[in-house]
């Protein structure tokens, strides 16, 4: 027997899940520098044995030194985060200025959150810097530029390169902006 609660958090969960299916690389941006708001709760109250579950909408609160490095790619070799997932950076944040800050975008796109920046061999240390985000966490930024994973991505895939002007960086830098797969 399914009760209540349980219905509603799985309606939920499929919500959820099937709107990131939808919508997939892409991001809405907000234009205002706003954090995300407090997810919200339900009045229903659940049985006092049944566990409760919060749900994250925004990068996470801490910070630590963070590891770049080169990463094999479908597009050839990238900048990539210590666990070899790649990195992004987005045409509308080209200036510096963070625009990825809802919850929408902040759900696909993680900030690389770092209090400081390392480089393996072969990648220049003068390009990284660490950035202050709206909300007041430090992220790594690339000339300036803020940097991201990609949700769906797995270590050395790009899966969302080019999509709506999020692209992958070579190791010099430069933004990647092959759409062809070589692998």
């Amino acid at each position: 027997m399914v009760h209540r609660h349980q219905f509603v958090a799985l309606v939920c969960t499929a919500v959820v899940v099937s709107g990131f299916a939808l919508t997939g690389c892409g991001a809405k941006a907000s234009t205002a520098a706003t954090t995300s708001a407090a997810p919200t709760t339900s009045t229903a109250r659940p049985p006092t044995s049944a566990p409760t579950t919060t749900v994250a909408t925004a990068a996470p609160a801490t910070n630590a030194a963070v590891q770049i490095k080169i990463v094999s790619t479908p597009y050839g070799e990238a900048l990539g985060s210590s666990d070899g997932r790649v990195l992004y950076a987005w045409d509308k944040e080209a200036s510096g200025s963070v625009v990825c800050v809802d919850a929408a975008c902040l759900d696909k796109w993680p900030p690389l959150i770092a209090s400081s920046v390392t480089t393996a061999a072969g990648i220049d240390p003068a390009m990284f810097s660490v950035i202050t985000r709206p909300d007041g966490t430090k992220q790594a930024a690339l000339n300036g530029k803020p940097l991201y994973n990609m949700m769906i991505d797995a270590p050395g895939e790009a899966n969302c390169q080019g999509a709506e002007g999020w692209w992958i960086l070579h190791p010099d830098g430069t933004k990647n902006t092959n759409q062809t797969a070589t692998k």
